[in-house]
């Protein structure tokens, strides 16, 4: 994490997008990454959107979940979106694999014209999404679960799809 911070710090990106997954699942905690996630700075602000292991390990209550992101300055988007700037929007999605996507809901309001950046975790979501979307920010994969360098992954986990790593392009979006 430290280095990932060095990292930002330098490049002073203009916005930051967490596609779930912080959260270790074997012993990590919320507060471990509050931390983490109270580093973290953009101008356009920080966006998060959950992954499997948050998911699977929610936020009690679940009322509190929106209230922790915003106590560590980080904005959750669940099935809804926002106007990063006139004319851009980002769309947060559900994990599509263990959560709710609820396309209706996270779209409503977005102007058809838009640019439309879409975050979400499993990427094999893209094949459903990518005709009403510019561009996809997904993880999930990290480059392949089990891999031996220049050999396909033995595993990769279920919402993985096709995708292994890089960028892909289908119905014009990337």
């Amino acid at each position: 994490e430290r280095r990932v911070i060095e990292i930002l710090d330098a490049e002073q990106p203009d916005v930051i997008v967490v596609t779930g997954d912080s959260l270790a699942g074997y012993g990590g905690t919320y507060e471990e990454c509050k931390e983490f996630y109270e580093k973290l700075h953009a101008p356009y602000g920080v966006w998060f959107v959950r992954g499997n292991w948050e998911t699977d390990h929610p936020i009690r209550p679940a009322r509190r979940e929106r209230e922790f992101y915003e106590s560590a300055g980080v904005h959750l988007l669940l099935n809804s979106n926002v106007e990063l700037r006139r004319g851009i929007w980002m769309i947060g999605l559900d994990d599509p694999t263990t959560g709710t996507v609820r396309l209706d809901t996270a779209f409503a309001g977005v102007p058809a014209n838009a640019y439309k950046i879409a975050l979400f975790h499993s990427p094999a979501f893209f094949d459903h999404i990518a005709s009403r979307v510019n561009l996809v920010l997904a993880g999930h994969t990290h480059g392949g679960q089990i891999r031996i360098p220049f050999i396909h992954p033995f595993w990769l986990p279920n919402g993985s799809g096709r995708y292994l790593e890089g960028w892909y392009e289908e119905a014009g979006a990337k």
